[in-house]
C-alpha cells in the first residue's frame, strides 16, 4: 500500500510565496483604488427638499416622487449612492414662483424639473456632473403652517467648585423664538429648550453658544441660543434676626412663632466686608395672610439686589395668630 508524504516546504519558499500573495493583494488594492477614482456614468436617484419662503406654508417639504437623472460621478460616490439603504436627500431653494398648485387640492403643488436643472447642478455640483434629468416633474405636499412665539428655557447639569455659586439667572439671548408648523402641531408647545450643556465645578462666568432641541415638523426663526451665567465666589454668614411685620392694619395685633429666626445667607466675596445683619430683614407681609386668623407662613427676605447669591432660613415656616385689637 503506497503512502502519499506532503511535500515540504522550505522556510525560504515560504517566505517568497507570502511575499508574493502580499504584493499580489496590495497591486489588487491599487487597481481598485484607480478604478473607483476614475469617473463612470450612472443613473441616479433622490429624493428633493425643497426650501422656500412661501407665505403660510411649510418652508422644507419633501418631494413625494424621486428625482431620476443620469451623471457622471467617482466610483466611489456611485457605491455609497448604490448601497445607500434609504433614498439619499438632495437640498435645493427654489424661487418662490416655481411652485405651482395641482388643480383643486390646496396643499398639492409641483415644480418642473427643467426649471430647477440649475439648482440640482449647484446642490451636486462637488459630487456629480449632471448629463440628463429623466424625470419631468416633481411633487410636493405643503400643508398651510402658522407662526408662534414660544420662551426659550435652559436645560443643563451645572456644578461649582467649594465656594462658589450662580449670581443672578442664566441668561439666554434671544430668550423667544418664532416657531412655524401646522397649527395643531405648534399650539401644543409650550417652551423650547436648548440641548443639554453639562458644566462641572466651574469658577468663572460661563457662556457659550447652544442649539434648540429639534421638534419634528417645527421649523424655528432661529436655531441656536446665545447662553451666559454669571459665577462669584462667596462667603457663608449666619445671623440671628427678629422677624418684620408689614402691612399689618392697625385693628390687628399679630403673634409670631418663633419670633426669630437663624438666616443662612451666602454672598458675593467682594461684598462680605459690607453686609451686615442690618442689611437684610426677614418679612411677613400681612397681606399674604388673607385675613386668616391662624396660618403658617415662610418669612421672606428684604435685601439689596444683587447681594444675596443664596438664603435659607430656618425655621423655614413660622406660625402667625392674628387678633382683633380691643
Amino acid at each position: 500500500m503506497f503512502k502519499f508524504k506532503r511535500p515540504v516546504i522550505s522556510n525560504e519558499r515560504g517566505r517568497r510565496l507570502l511575499q508574493f500573495l502580499f504584493c499580489l493583494f496590495l497591486a489588487f488594492i491599487i487597481w481598485s483604488l484607480h478604478k473607483l477614482s476614475d469617473n463612470y456614468s450612472y443613473f441616479f436617484q433622490y429624493k428633493i427638499i425643497a426650501k422656500n419662503s412661501l407665505k403660510g406654508r411649510y418652508p422644507e417639504p419633501l418631494s413625494q416622487n424621486t428625482l431620476s437623472f443620469r451623471g457622471r460621478a467617482s466610483g466611489f460616490y456611485i457605491l455609497q449612492h448604490k448601497f445607500n439603504r434609504n433614498t439619499p436627500l438632495l437640498s435645493i431653494s427654489p424661487e418662490n414662483r416655481l411652485f405651482r398648485k395641482t388643480g383643486n387640492q390646496n396643499d398639492q403643488f409641483y415644480i418642473l424639473t427643467q426649471e430647477i436643472k440649475d439648482y440640482i447642478i449647484e446642490a451636486t455640483g462637488d459630487k456629480l456632473q449632471l448629463e440628463y434629468i429623466g424625470s419631468d416633474t416633481l411633487f410636493f405636499l405643503m400643508p398651510e403652517v402658522s407662526g408662534r412665539e414660544i420662551p426659550v428655557a435652559f436645560r443643563g447639569r451645572v456644578t461649582y467648585r467649594e465656594q462658589y455659586a450662580k449670581s443672578g439667572n442664566i441668561k439666554l439671548n434671544p430668550s423667544t423664538v418664532t416657531i412655524y408648523g401646522e397649527s395643531t402641531l405648534i399650539n401644543s408647545i409650550d417652551t423650547l429648550y436648548i440641548r443639554g450643556v453639562i458644566a462641572e465645578r466651574i469658577d468663572a462666568p460661563l457662556s457659550g453658544v447652544a442649539e434648540l432641541e429639534k421638534i419634528k415638523g417645527v421649523r424655528y426663526s432661529t436655531n441656536e441660543i446665545y447662553y451666559s451665567l454669571d459665577v462669584e465666589r462667596y462667603v457663608e454668614k449666619i445671623f440671628s434676626l427678629p422677624i418684620k411685620i408689614t402691612n399689618l392694619p392697625q385693628n390687628r395685633k399679630m403673634i409670631i412663632i418663633p419670633e426669630r429666626v437663624t438666616l443662612v445667607v451666602r454672598v458675593p466675596l467682594k461684598e462680605s466686608r459690607r453686609f451686615s445683619a442690618e442689611s437684610i430683614v426677614p418679612v411677613i407681609d400681612y397681606s399674604r395672610i388673607k385675613e386668616s386668623r391662624d396660618t403658617i407662613i415662610a418669612p421672606l427676605i428684604n435685601s439689596p439686589d444683587g447681594e444675596i447669591l443664596y438664603y435659607r432660613v430656618e425655621p423655614r415656616f413660622v406660625s402667625c395668630k392674628v387678633f382683633e385689637k380691643p
